[in-house]
């Protein structure tokens, strides 16, 4: 694979990683909002802390080290 080559398909995740962030993020709206509305620490925590980690070590590499941050500090 030439550099051109790889560089094209890493733009194309970087793409596809971003397409799907309004998707992640809802799903952390959704999952905070059970969370706050609920005085056990459950499955629905459990799920918020595993998709604030996921973006946290995601988004900087695909471009978003802001996300990435925010979602390290809220976790």
């Amino acid at each position: 694979m030439s550099s051109g080559e790889l560089d094209r398909e890493l733009e194309e995740l970087r793409l596809e990683y971003r397409r799907g962030v309004a998707e992640k993020l809802a799903r952390v709206e959704r999952l905070w909002a059970l969370v706050s509305a609920s005085n056990s620490v459950g499955r629905p925590f459990q799920e918020l802390r595993l998709e604030l980690h996921t973006l946290a070590g995601s988004a900087g590499s695909f471009g978003l080290g802001e996300l990435g941050e925010a979602a390290l500090a809220a976790g």
